[in-house]
This record gives C-alpha cells, sequence and structure tokens, in this order.
C-alpha cells in the first residue's frame, strides 16, 4: 500500500498555521518591571552569580544573601548579559542606547563594541 507523503504534508501546514494563528491572538508582552532580570549568568571559575535588569548590573554577594550593584556606563536598563566561559572575568552587557559594553577584568572597566552594529541598535539579548 503507497501511503499519501502530500497529505501529511498539508496536514503538519495546516496544523502550523492553526499554532501561528492562536499564538497571534495572545494577550500582548508585558514590559519589564523593576523586579524583572533580564539576563543570568553564572561563573564557574568562582562560584558567582550576575544579572541585569531594570537598575543595571549586579553580582551575587559570596555569602548568597544580597545583590551588590556593578558600575557600567549604562546606569539603568539593562537587557542582556553574557560571560566568556573560556576566560570568566570577560563579561558582556547590552541594553538600549547602550549597545554592547564588554569587561575583560571582572567588571572594573568597559569599553564599547559596537563595531558593525547599526547605530543606535537596541540589542537586547546576548549568548
Amino acid at each position: 500500500m503507497r501511503q499519501n507523503k502530500t497529505h501529511g504534508f498539508a496536514t503538519l501546514v495546516m496544523a502550523s498555521l492553526v499554532i501561528s494563528a492562536c499564538a497571534s491572538t495572545s494577550a500582548p508582552a508585558q514590559t519589564a518591571g523593576p523586579d524583572t532580570v533580564t539576563g543570568l549568568a553564572f561563573n564557574s571559575a568562582d562560584g558567582s552569580l550576575w544579572k541585569t535588569d531594570a537598575a543595571g548590573l549586579s553580582r551575587l554577594a559570596t555569602n548568597g544573601q544580597a545583590w551588590e550593584a556593578v558600575r557600567t556606563p549604562a546606569t539603568s536598563g539593562l537587557t542582556g548579559l553574557a560571560l566568556n566561559p573560556d576566560d570568566p572575568t570577560m563579561l558582556y552587557v547590552s541594553g538600549p542606547s547602550v549597545g554592547v559594553l564588554k569587561s575583560v577584568d571582572g567588571g572594573q572597566t568597559w569599553d564599547t563594541v559596537n563595531n558593525g552594529l547599526p547605530d543606535k541598535a537596541e540589542i537586547t539579548a546576548l549568548a
């Protein structure tokens, strides 16, 4: 008995259209509030945890009890965070109106690394 592969494909296409239609009618995305974590990274070298949020960049204190603010050129509203797993002192953060910032000394100093990006690019995620 010969199987009709075209019919299976049509069913798959119709199913994906239904899923797409359902997804497009969902509620609008919420904007990040003051307690919304927008980026999270773990430093396996020292066990530290880093986060970005509306307040900027923070690192979990060594006692694990409180978040310590880390100074960056961006004073608030960071949306992306990445830590180099081969060199955990190298951090990247991003956010509206700052593009991408890079630190090679664990967040002590920062450089803008926007070469090749469009002017005023809003980078919202890093990986």
